[in-house]
C-alpha cells in the first residue's frame, strides 16, 4: 500500500515529505517494524542517504544545539505554586514558552505572563490550538466522543463571543 506523506504544521522543514516518509518506513521495516531514533541516525549518517541533510553532522554544534535542548527541558521541568494561602493549589509550570515578534520563542514566568492582558491572551490560544491538536490525534477513539463534543460545544461557545 502507498501513503501520501507531509510535514505536520508548524514544523520547519524542507525537502520533500514524500522522501522523507517513505525513508522512514524504509527504516522501520529494516527494523523489525519498528522506528526508533537510533536507527534513523545511523542510517541517515550514511553520506549519500536522502535523510543525511537533515542532521547536523558537525560534532561541536551538534553539542551546542543538545545543550539547547537540555536547557529547553530544565526551563519545562520546573512548577511553581504559592507559598501560603488558604487555597490548595496544584504546581503548575513556572515558565512558559511565548513567542515574540522576532519570530523566536522565550519563556516568561507563568505569573507575570498571566497578569498581561497579551501574553494572557497567547497563552489562552495556544492551550486551545494544543486541545485541537489532541483532538485530532485521538480522533478515531470512539472512547472520547462525549469528551470531543464537550470541545466542539465550548468551540462553538467561544466563536460567539
Amino acid at each position: 500500500m502507498r501513503y501520501r506523506y507531509d510535514f505536520r504544521s508548524g514544523f520547519r522543514l524542507c525537502g520533500d515529505p514524500q522522501v522523507v516518509g517513505e525513508c522512514l518506513e524504509e527504516i522501520r521495516q529494516k527494523n523489525g517494524g519498528w522506528l526508533q531514533a537510533e536507527a534513523v541516525v545511523r542510517e541517515a549518517a550514511k553520506k549519500n542517504h536522502p535523510l543525511h541533510r537533515y542532521f547536523e553532522w558537525d560534532d561541536g554544534k551538534a553539542a551546542h544545539q543538545y545543550r539547547l535542548r537540555q536547557a529547553d527541558y530544565l526551563i519545562r521541568a520546573v512548577v511553581v505554586r504559592p507559598e501560603e494561602g488558604e487555597h490548595k493549589f496544584e504546581p503548575v509550570r513556572a515558565f512558559v514558552c511565548l513567542e515574540r515578534e522576532s519570530d523566536s520563542k522565550a519563556y516568561s514566568h507563568v505569573c507575570a505572563a498571566m497578569r498581561d492582558e497579551t501574553t494572557r491572551q497567547q497563552i489562552l490560544e495556544k492551550a486551545y490550538r494544543e486541545l485541537q491538536w489532541w483532538r485530532r490525534k485521538y480522533a478515531a477513539l470512539v472512547e472520547f466522543a462525549d469528551l470531543f463534543a464537550v470541545i466542539d460545544r465550548f468551540a462553538l461557545s467561544e466563536a460567539g463571543h
